[in-house]
């Protein structure tokens, strides 16, 4: 009967085991900091200050290394254009999140030192990295950041949003080991450098209902012709 039990608890260890963690250091430094402009200089971006004025999200992926097919080249709302973010691409994992601190340009994780990860049982414990960015006005959740964007909170219509590019592959280690964990953001691959936030206004519902009139009569139009 003891070795019936012994055995089933090595098949339990074994199978917990194969739950591994990795750790993420979600901070950055000036060597990798964020900037963001405003609306009156929308080419010109300076560090962003002030404990609390912006909020980060962190998103890791064990199999992908692009937001909607884009790997590289970090977004800005451009116009009145959302684009396409992180959190609509379901190959994507939300971690947590990180507020601005005091010192320009930086920010820090919100609870925890480090984000950790739950790898899929037979993938590596590895992952790609994505880090969205966006002023406090707007709120303090993705959630809230999404309803911004699609124009459907009412009592914000301007604020600051950015992306970072997707980081090279992390290799995350196991959480509680001697090894620091690895740093999102730095000047070294596979590190983010850090990104831009950009000015972002919703469009006025004035705007929005005279494009869906415009549409609408032109579809009417070429039911006419046909």
């Amino acid at each position: 009967m003891k070795n019936k039990i012994a055995i089933v608890a090595v098949v339990l260890t074994a199978a917990y085991s194969g739950l591994s963690q990795g750790e993420v250091e979600f901070q950055n430094s000036t060597a990798a900091k964020i900037s963001v402009n405003t609306a009156a200089a929308l080419t010109t971006f300076t560090s962003i200050s002030g404990a609390g004025n912006y909020y980060f999200a962190l998103f890791n992926s064990v199999s992908d290394s692009s937001v909607a097919g884009v790997g590289t080249v970090a977004e800005i709302p451009s116009g009145t254009t959302a684009g396409s973010y992180v959190f609509s691409d379901s190959n994507w994992t939300f971690d947590g999140y990180g507020v601005s601190a005091t010192k320009a340009g930086t920010f820090a994780a919100t609870t925890l030192d480090s984000a950790q990860f739950t790898q899929i049982p037979g993938e590596p414990a590895s992952t790609y990295l994505v880090v969205v960015g966006w002023s406090a006005n707007i709120g303090s959740t993705v959630a809230s950041l999404e309803s911004f964007l699609a124009g459907t909170d009412s009592g914000v219509t301007s604020g600051f949003v950015g992306e970072s590019s997707v980081s090279g592959l992390f290799n995350t280690g196991t959480a509680g080991s001697s090894s620091p964990p690895s740093a999102v953001f730095g000047s070294t691959s596979p590190a983010i450098p850090g990104f831009d936030i950009g000015y972002y206004q919703v469009p006025e519902p004035s705007t929005i209902a005279l494009g869906v009139m415009g549409a609408a009569s032109l579809l009417a139009l070429r039911r006419k012709k046909a």
